[in-house]
This record gives structure tokens, C-alpha cells and sequence, in this order.
């Protein structure tokens, strides 16, 4: 941090300082900050961002096809950052996605595209709404499945299979 000093003999004087330092002698009144300017040889100055002036990042929806391995989907696209989720289940599921509510207009538009296109729609989202206990229960029987899988895996390792 560069502080300049307000009192004492080293009134007027400017210098980098730590960070803690440089914040103790603001608070006590000993010295003021400094701006963040910053300059590289031979290049202009500037300043750092202050916290919280930077807009925070929002998502960007949009309609689109999601190419799976083997097919298309019909899929809702969110965008944020360098983060991208699909959501490709039945309209009537939507209520967020990547964790942000879904605009009306895009879900209205998916909604509108998802009657037109049946072959898109992906074969899994063909259930209406699926209830908690539904995701639970099928949670719960693949939670089953794969520890049967690692038993087995065990076993036939000790048995030398």
C-alpha cells in the first residue's frame, strides 16, 4: 500500500508500506492512501478496481440443440462466465438452471419448441414431473446398483478373476 504521512517529521513524505501497516496509519489519521495508480516503465498510468465496482456476472439464456453422443436435444443453454449448463427434461420441470431461474420468454419459447419437435425432446424427460420421492427412490436404487458392482469387483479381485 503507498501511504502518504499527514503528522510528525515524515509529514508530506510518500512510501509503500504493508498492507496492515498502511491501513493502521490511515485509521489513526497518520497518513492517507495513496490512489491504487500503478505505472509500468514507459507505460501510461492506471488504476486497479475498487471491490464491487465490477458489474456482477448474469446469466445468458437461450434455446438451442444440445448434440449428445448419439442424438440431438432440444435444450434450454445457460451461459455465465466460462460456465455452461444444459437443460433438456420436459417444460413442465423447469425451475432452474445451473442454479438461476429461467426467464419466462425462454421458457415459454422451449415450451413452444418442445410441442413442435418431438423427435428433439430427450427420452428421459418424458415424465412429466418427477416427484422428490421418485428422484429419491431412483437415487437410492443406483446408490444400490453401484455398491453391488464394487462388491463384485471386490470379490472376483480376491478371487484372483
Amino acid at each position: 500500500m503507498k501511504i502518504k504521512y499527514t503528522t510528525g517529521p515524515r509529514a508530506g513524505e510518500t512510501e509503500h508500506v504493508e498492507n496492515n501497516v498502511g491501513r493502521f496509519a490511515v485509521a489513526a489519521g497518520l497518513a492517507t492512501e495513496v490512489g491504487g495508480e500503478i505505472r509500468a516503465p514507459g507505460e501510461p498510468p492506471y488504476a486497479l478496481p475498487k471491490p464491487g465496482a465490477a458489474p456482477a456476472p448474469t446469466p445468458k439464456f437461450e434455446v438451442t440443440e444440445y448434440v449428445g453422443v448419439t442424438r440431438r436435444y432440444l435444450a434450454i443453454k445457460m451461459s455465465i462466465l466460462a460456465n455452461t449448463t444444459f437443460f433438456t427434461g420436459n417444460p413442465k420441470a423447469i425451475k432452474l438452471v445451473g442454479g438461476w431461474p429461467v426467464p419466462d420468454d425462454i421458457r415459454r419459447d422451449y415450451a413452444k419448441q418442445w410441442e413442435r419437435h418431438p423427435d428433439l425432446r430427450d427420452p428421459l424427460a418424458t415424465i412429466p414431473e418427477l416427484s422428490s420421492g421418485a428422484n429419491e427412490r431412483a437415487a437410492s436404487e443406483l446408490a444400490q446398483r453401484q455398491k453391488a458392482d464394487i462388491e463384485e469387483f471386490h470379490a472376483k479381485k480376491q478371487a484372483g478373476l
